[in-house]
């Protein structure tokens, strides 16, 4: 151990990863924004946690591909444990891209500084190195996320906290990123309640959604049966009931994940999340967005422009501000809602398959006027 820990670089690889929570929900989800539980570590292998991690309830890991990980470790009220015993470690070697130099970096320095050591007083301070080596993440840089996303028929909430009605038909930008880490791009797809066309149809409800980051495409959508389908920049990946949290599905630097059998995320490279959820019987999507404060002041879209200020986001395209009731959702629907459709910008990130002659003039149809609230629906 001591040789191993004299040969160790500084520690510096941690520093692009994403920071550990500093408490998490005790009920302890399959997936957290930028995390997924470890598989070794859980509820349901306490006594792997009680061997490799003291006082562990579970284990997170970042579940980007990048060169290195980060491993964060909760107690049983969701309570970060940091350093030697019961702590995280940093991951020098991802065990997802790399599982051999892992092995080789990681897990077995772990065994020679805190697994073999018999002599009590040697073991504390090989176990010290160890962590001094790998260092556990202690929290002090994370905050948390803004959150905002879109619900029912659709209801959206902004990263700012206002809350609105929109009741659009076609594909809309929910949120641009411009500048930080890559440019990314999320759209939405509304269509009709009822699956009927055009003027028949009272509002809509999301469909679909797309993730694009630089050049790569993760798109989710319900099929005709309410099914859930994926398609990796354009080919589809079918999910089944075999399709469980330890697959991840990557293209570029985008990560599908699947937490439970109508629950899903996906990761983006700057540190947003995407959650999707279609517990709705197969009739509609709900998602919400976990966004790092490090990319304030840098969003637009339907979630409007996040930096703590609800006035301001009702905020079109070329940066004009509309102060506009949100409770109005006539108005809403149009003077805001029409400058964001994914047309009227840099066109559809959606990829169209060629069941029932899918293309965007069959999903978007620019005529449509839903009943608003002020017509008593709801």
């Amino acid at each position: 151990c001591d040789k191993w820990y004299d040969r160790q670089p500084p520690a510096t690889d941690a520093i692009d990863l994403p920071p550990c929570p500093r408490f998490i929900r005790a009920d302890f989800p399959q997936l957290l924004p930028n995390f997924r539980m470890d598989s070794s570590c859980n509820p349901n292998r306490l006594d792997y946690c009680n061997r490799f991690h003291r006082g562990a309830h579970a284990c997170y890991k970042s579940s980007m591909l990048d060169e290195s990980a980060q491993q964060c470790c909760y107690n049983k009220k969701g309570e970060l444990l940091v350093g030697s015993p019961g702590g995280g470690t940093l991951k020098l070697k991802n065990p997802d891209v790399a599982p051999i130099e892992y092995w080789a970096n990681d897990v077995k320095p772990f065994y020679m500084c805190c697994l073999l050591n018999k002599e009590k007083n040697k073991a504390k301070t090989s176990s010290q190195k160890y962590y001094d080596a790998r260092p556990c993440d202690d929290g002090r840089n994370w905050t948390p996320p803004a959150i905002g996303g879109g619900s029912g028929d659709p209801h959206f909430f902004t990263l700012d906290g206002l809350m609105y009605t929109f009741n659009g038909l076609g594909e809309y930008v929910l949120l641009e990123v411009r500048g930080g880490d890559g440019q990314l791009t999320i759209q939405v797809r509304m269509l009709p309640i009822g699956g009927g066309g055009g003027d028949e149809q009272f509002g809509t409800v999301f469909k679909a959604i797309a993730v694009k980051y630089e050049n790569d495409v993760i798109q989710a959508e319900l099929d005709e049966d309410g099914d859930v389908v994926v398609y990796l920049n354009g080919t589809l990946f079918e999910l089944d009931d075999e399709t469980t949290l330890t697959d991840s599905l990557s293209v570029g630097e985008l990560i599908f994940l699947r937490s439970s059998s109508n629950s899903y995320m996906i990761e983006c490279p700057n540190q947003v999340s995407v959650e999707i959820d279609d517990s709705q019987d197969g009739d509609a999507l709900t998602f919400i967005l976990h966004v790092p404060s490090s990319l304030k002041g840098l969003t637009r879209g339907l979630l409007g422009f996040m930096d703590g200020d609800t006035s301001n986001d009702f905020m079109l395209p070329n940066g004009t501000i509309l102060y506009i009731d949100e409770g109005n959702d006539r108005e809403i629907f149009e003077t805001f809602g029409p400058h964001w459709r994914a047309n009227n910008l840099n066109g559809s990130i959606f990829f169209y398959h060629n069941n029932n002659n899918n293309n965007y003039s069959t999903v978007n149809y620019e005529n449509f006027v839903p009943k608003f609230i002020s017509d008593e629906i709801v």
